[in-house]
This record gives C-alpha cells, structure tokens and sequence, in this order.
C-alpha cells in the first residue's frame, strides 16, 4: 500500500510505502482469516489515514501461489481460472473494506527467472518453506522435476495474470498501471528485460534510477486519472 498521507510542495506528493513480505492477494482477500495481509493493511491504513492508496498485491499469486495450489493443494483448475478467482476476490476485498474509495492497484512486475533451473528452484524452495517432513519435501521436489515448468509458460502466466488484474481492477472503476514498458523484454513479453535482472538469483527487479523512476511517473499517472490533476498535484 502507498499512502498520500501529505504533500511537501504542491507537485511532490508525500508517499508512505507499507512493505509486506510476500503477502499476496488471495491472503488480503481471506480478510480476517488471513494470516497477515489483510490485517496489517487494514492497521497501516486506519493509522496512517492516507487520502491516496495504491495496492500492490498479486506478484506473489502469480510466481508462486499458482503452483502452491497446483502441486501441493491438488487444484486442477487453470492457470487463467486460478487467477482470475484470485484477483475478482483481491479487488472485491479492497471496495469491501474501503467502501466508495478510488484506489489504484499496481500490477505485476515481469519475472525475471531466465531458465528452468532457476524456475524449479524458485518453485521449491518457496512450496517448502513451511514443509518439516522431508518425505513431503522430497515428494514436491520429484513432482517439480517432472512437471514440465518452463520460463515461456511461466512467463505466460506472468503476462496473463498482470491482464487479468488490470480487467478487475478497472471494471470496478479503480486505476491501474504497471511499470513492464520500462522493465520488459519486448521479445519475450512477461520476462524482465536482461539489464533488469539480478546477478544473483533473485525475482525482484534490479534496483535502479530508471525502475523508480517508472514506479513515480506511473503512480502519479494513475492518481492523476482518478482524481484529475488539480486534486492530485
């Protein structure tokens, strides 16, 4: 969440950006239930009282929930139908508990895992987070390595996924941007572009001038579109 929670001069917004480590949609739209997407959200936003909000869940769904509910749950729904149950409820969640609020949601980020290995790794080291049993680990990791993933499909998923998000969020008359113009690899569309992709193995972007400056550009955009320019400089 990034909150407008004051303005240092009239063309330069205060922003409050609220760090959730791998909170996901579907958490936030459990509401209550969740362990603590949700929860925190709603505690930064009644404290902090921001007349802006820009949510930025979902990476998380795509690179990884997808997968949990395919290998480990038994799902065998697709990946479109996954997806799409998992942000109708992450966008319904959000007009639920910020009633007649205008809000913007961020969409996902291009992946940038650029092989198999590092896609299969990914995978189980994050589905084994919580496992204790090694059976159980060994198990996952036998079904990895005979699942097939490969970086085309996953970046299917990515591209798939960040359209989907925009369709919700739009259709219930939030705004929405994404920064993958500036980040992308325009031959492989839902890959980040090379000189964004970390040395080591890592799914955020690297961190530069040109990814902030994307994220401010589009974020003031998008608020701009909601509210008019004269309400949001």
């Amino acid at each position: 969440m990034m909150g407008w929670s004051g303005v240092l001069t009239p063309s330069s917004p205060k922003i409050t950006a609220f760090d959730y480590v791998a909170a996901s949609a579907k958490g936030f739209a459990a509401g209550e239930k969740s362990r603590f997407a949700y929860k925190k959200f709603m505690r930064d936003v009644t404290e902090k009282a921001p007349d802006f909000i820009c949510l930025a869940y979902g990476q998380v769904d795509a690179e990884v929930g997808y997968y949990y509910r395919k290998y480990v749950a038994g799902s065998t729904a697709s990946p479109e139908a996954d997806l799409s149950a998992v942000y109708e409820a992450y966008v319904a969640m959000a007009g639920q508990v910020l009633p007649g609020r205008k809000l913007v949601f961020k969409g996902l980020n291009p992946s940038t895992l650029r092989n198999e290995t590092q896609l299969v790794t990914y995978a189980y080291r994050r589905l084994t987070a919580r496992m204790t049993d090694e059976g159980e680990r060994q198990a996952l990791a036998d079904v990895l390595a005979n699942a097939g993933l490969t970086v085309a499909a996953h970046a299917g998923i990515n591209r798939m996924a960040n359209e989907i998000l925009a369709q919700k969020a739009r259709a219930a008359g939030h705004g929405f941007f994404d920064i993958r113009d500036t980040a992308g690899d325009p031959a492989h569309q839902g890959l980040a572009a090379w000189c964004y992709v970390p040395a080591e193995s890592d799914v955020h972007l690297t961190d530069c001038f040109e990814i902030r400056a994307a994220y401010q550009t589009k974020l003031f955009a998008a608020f701009d579109a909601l509210y008019g320019r004269s309400k949001a400089d």
